[in-house]
């Protein structure tokens, strides 16, 4: 994978996912709303809102960092592309994706980059692996 196409894939979901932070730790209305909702329909107890948007942001806030540090952006990939997935099954499954503006495509793109990363650099994996057996 070509260097500036891989920090592209990389620096997409970053940023997506980077510029949601400050409105989930600062208690915004709508991040609130959102996660209330879930945490309603989810798991019948809106109590949770901030449990689940404070861990949602702080899972985020990981995978941002580790997606813009080059020896660990893999892990970021798997992460966002994970937590993007959760996003995208809880609108679908539970709150729906009316009323939620952009948030959806957002998530949507975040994880199309995230899984082209991830599958442009699979043997990261396996080379990994090949390397730890070859110290045992």
């Amino acid at each position: 994978m070509k260097p500036i196409f891989a920090w592209t894939l990389r620096l997409i979901p970053a940023i997506i996912v980077g510029q949601t932070l400050p409105f989930k730790f600062a208690g915004a209305a709508d991040p609130v709303r959102l996660f209330t909702s879930l945490a309603d329909k989810a798991f019948g107890n809106p109590g949770l809102e901030a449990v689940l948007r404070l861990g949602t942001g702080v899972v985020e806030l990981i995978a941002v960092v580790l997606l813009l540090i080059p020896k660990q952006s893999f892990k970021g990939a798997l992460l966002t592309a994970g937590t993007m997935l959760g996003a995208l099954a809880s609108h679908a499954l539970f709150i729906g994706f009316a009323g939620y503006g952009p948030l959806p495509i957002m998530a949507l793109i975040a994880l199309a980059a995230s899984a082209t990363y991830i599958l442009g650099n699979r043997n990261e994996i396996s080379l990994s692996n090949r390397d730890e057996k070859a110290y045992a």
